[in-house]
């Protein structure tokens, strides 16, 4: 009819152990990843970034400046776990990034940060601090996501600055080109 109490505690034993079995299998195969190849933990959080997964991607930058014995990644990684915390709000981010380009102004990475600054000025309805950021990115360094947001938020922050025509200049970038903030910025252009 049914099973018998022994024979179920049979089962769940069995099955336990099959869950740890592969609980250290998935450990060791990240460990041994991380043995064989120095900058795993760098990669996996370059992945995870893309993948917009921050707190994990932030957790792999962080372990992997630890360990790091590459300058040039470990400068990389400091970037993007300030990155990450700006992604998710953190409170200490701005200053991360801040203390990032001050330690690093050689960095490949020092357009972008200037980027997320302005990002995180905006968020906070900061105006001059946003332009200050945005003034300081070369536009010709941006993906076409980053100079849309790029535009429509310096072109917003000058319009709360009363500079009516820098900012109808950033709005008319962006108005007729296919993006998320076509409309925003055709209500903008239009109302100045």
């Amino acid at each position: 009819m049914g099973m018998n109490f022994n024979t179920m505690k049979y089962l769940i034993k069995i099955n336990f152990l099959l869950f740890l079995i592969f609980c250290g299998t998935r450990l060791t195969a990240q460990k041994t990843a991380s043995y064989i190849d120095p900058d795993f933990l760098y990669k996996q959080g370059l992945e995870l970034f893309d993948k917009k997964q921050f707190v994990s991607a932030q957790k792999n930058f962080n372990d992997y400046v630890v360990v790091s014995r590459s300058s040039l990644l470990k400068t990389n990684a400091l970037y993007y776990a300030a990155a990450c915390g700006i992604e998710l709000f953190n409170k200490d981010s701005e200053w991360l990034m801040k203390q990032f380009i001050s330690k690093y102004p050689e960095s490949s990475k020092i357009n972008e940060a200037n980027f997320y600054l302005g990002k995180s000025n905006f968020r906070k309805k900061k105006y001059p601090q946003t332009l200050e950021y945005f003034e300081k990115t070369d536009i010709y360094q941006l993906d076409k996501e980053q100079l849309a947001e790029l535009y429509f938020k310096r072109g917003y922050s000058y319009l709360m600055e009363s500079l009516d025509e820098k900012a109808k200049t950033d709005f008319y970038e962006i108005k007729d080109v296919d993006n998320k903030y076509t409309f925003p910025a055709n209500y903008y252009y239009s109302h100045i």
